[in-house]
């Protein structure tokens, strides 16, 4: 399950506290792994966009700690952001092998 929250950009660095904290912790953010980035990439202006892919258990495990920060986005702008990120990943996996390849 992949899925998208956003955060205003006043909020990031008590965003970032909650996905730090207890990186040894089981289950926590650290240890499953998420992505945070500009939201402008994604035409969110003043946003971060949070992505975190996991089973049911896990993010019913973590909305309730990232609930007062973010907002969960539509499934349809989630499919369009997970687009974004994958081509963007395809482009950088294909610049590095251009480059040892």
């Amino acid at each position: 399950m992949e899925t998208i929250y956003s955060c205003d950009s006043n909020k990031k660095a008590e965003l970032d506290k909650i996905l730090t904290n207890d990186p040894y912790g089981t289950p926590s953010f650290s240890r499953h792994g998420y992505d945070l980035q500009e939201g402008s990439n994604y035409g969110l202006e003043n946003k971060w966009i949070l992505y975190i892919k996991g089973n049911q258990e896990f993010i019913d495990w973590a909305e309730p700690k990232i609930k007062d920060v973010t907002e969960k986005l539509d499934q349809s702008k989630t499919e369009e952001i997970v687009k974004k990120m994958q081509a963007k990943k395809d482009q950088a996996a294909g610049a590095f092998g251009d480059i040892f390849g």
